[in-house]
């Protein structure tokens, strides 16, 4: 009996029941992050780290995402830098202060890329949920040259003393969601880049984060 071929989970088109890496798309099916390298690990890397030691289990990791990476027109990496205030009062409720949000993000792809920042969301218990639709906030748009790194922020409300403060000592947890879409500048490629963080005693952590394809041009 024919066995049923498997979908990619990255491209979703039909591929080789056995096949490792996608032959559409050239993701490693092994691994469900090229971001999480030592959060989510394969069930055979333990008994690597045991014969081979961590060193070279890195180095076999990272020569999986350089390949990964050269297999596409646009890459962008995403990283959270700091939560500081932006000095200046909600002057809706003067107990509440403007936050702001800071994050690098590089292009590691062939070409340059079209980056946009779609959709981002907050989540703590004290101070609830709120999305970019809560804001007027500028179109988060800009284009990254091949190598390139930029800064983008995001401003919010907090109050110091209700909602930071809990935040900072470890007493709450903010969960963060952002969406990013990204375009290589001859129209070939799309990739929607989803990415979760917490953030707590003022440090940042990737809790998952999702990659996914498109073909969008006709001549790839």
């Amino acid at each position: 009996m024919t066995q049923a071929n498997q979908i990619c989970t990255f491209c979703h088109k039909n591929i080789s029941p056995a096949a490792k890496k996608c032959d559409n798309c050239g993701e490693f099916l092994s691994l469900k992050s090229k971001r999480l390298w030592f959060h989510i690990l394969p069930a055979w890397l333990g008994v690597l780290i045991a014969v081979f030691g961590v060193i070279k289990v890195k180095d076999l990791l990272d020569q999986e995402r350089i390949k990964a990476i050269e297999n596409h027109l646009t890459w962008v990496e995403v990283q959270l830098n700091d939560l500081t205030t932006a000095g200046n009062k909600d002057p809706k409720d003067s107990t509440s202060t403007f936050w702001q949000l800071e994050g690098h993000v590089r292009n590691l792809g062939k070409q340059i890329a079209f980056v946009q920042i779609k959709d981002w969301s907050f989540d703590s218990t004290k101070r609830g949920h709120f999305t970019n639709s809560d804001f007027q906030e500028k179109e988060l748009t800009f284009t990254l040259a091949r190598g390139q790194k930029a800064n983008w922020y995001v401003t919010f409300v907090l109050s110091t003393e209700h909602h930071f403060l809990p935040l900072l000592n470890g007493d709450d947890v903010l969960t963060i969601k952002f969406t990013f879409v990204s375009k290589d500048m001859s129209g070939k490629e799309e990739c929607t880049y989803k990415a979760t963080w917490k953030y707590t005693k003022g440090v940042f952590s990737l809790l998952e984060d999702d990659r996914r394809y498109r073909q969008i041009g006709q001549n790839l």
